[in-house]
């Protein structure tokens, strides 16, 4: 949401039911099927922390998919621009995110 940008720092939230999570990244040059792209890698972590992949970030990244999962439709808002996406519907999605940290 709100005006496309091609570089910057930015943040975006996203509201599920009760459950708020907000979002530092950049915007980063967009291809030709894009207006604009939000980055944030690791869940806001730098390569280097030693806490990436550890027990607070397994926690955050917990919170993330509790949000996606919360079975209430998805609002993502930057600024005072936002839109709603339908909640996630797919079986067992999670399983391949838990495994993988």
């Amino acid at each position: 949401p709100g005006t496309p940008r091609k570089d910057g720092k930015t943040s975006l939230t996203m509201r599920s039911g009760k459950l708020s999570m907000t979002f530092k990244g950049e915007f980063e040059e967009a291809d030709e099927d894009s207006n604009t792209t939000f980055v944030q890698w690791d869940l806001g972590y730098r390569r280097q922390d030693p806490d990436l992949y550890q027990k607070k970030w397994n926690a955050l990244r917990d919170r993330l998919l509790d949000l996606l999962d919360s079975g209430q439709p998805l609002n993502i808002s930057a600024g005072k621009d936002s839109y709603k996406l339908p909640p996630v519907d797919a079986e067992k999605w999670r399983k391949p995110f838990e495994d993988c940290g």
